[in-house]
């Protein structure tokens, strides 16, 4: 299974959990946004201009090495991108992976209600992984933005608002086809 996937959904929507499943069904690597975000995260406050500028030195060095995977191998991208400049611009960064490895990228977005998105925002255990809990800053990003929908990758739409990860996860792969 050469490919990319990228899991786009909003906090709190089930992308790291859908993910998780999908990485051991398939034997894909599993490469969350927060492994990038938390070295930031830990050092700086976010209006302080290292924090964008560790979180980018991050991004760059994980991206390179992600590049020298063994050929073949699966990722599984996890960040959560607007349909904006900047989600554009780190979807790129995807995309140049893709051609950098050979492999085919794909786009999956979790829709899910805004009801349960706040009540899956609020679990405990994304308090302890430094994730958003806040429902106020949670509904402004959904009233601000849309999610990204990628022009040049081939993409799919998830409704995960009553469906498991396992379900969720099953369905991508379906969706990808046989390795």
């Amino acid at each position: 299974m050469n490919c990319i996937v990228h899991l786009n959904g909003w906090p709190g929507s089930g992308k790291r959990t859908v993910g998780a499943v999908l990485a051991a069904k398939s034997g894909a690597r599993l490469l969350d946004v927060h492994v990038m975000l938390n070295p930031a995260e830990a050092l700086f406050e976010r209006d302080d201009p290292l924090h964008a500028a560790l979180r980018e030195a991050v991004r760059s060095l994980v991206m390179d090495h992600a590049a020298k995977l063994a050929p073949g191998m699966a990722l599984i991208l996890i960040d959560p991108l607007a349909d904006d400049t900047a989600g554009a611009a780190l979807f790129n960064q995807f995309q140049d992976l893709a051609t950098r490895r050979g492999a085919r990228l794909l786009s999956v977005r979790l829709e899910i209600t805004p009801e349960e998105n706040i009540r899956r925002l609020q679990t405990p255990s994304r308090a302890e992984h430094r994730k958003l809990t806040r429902p106020d800053i949670l509904l402004h990003m959904r009233d601000r933005y849309e999610l990204l929908r990628p022009q040049r990758a081939d993409a799919m739409t998830i409704d995960v608002t009553h469906l498991s990860a396992e379900a969720a996860a099953t369905r991508i792969l379906e969706w990808i086809g046989p390795p």
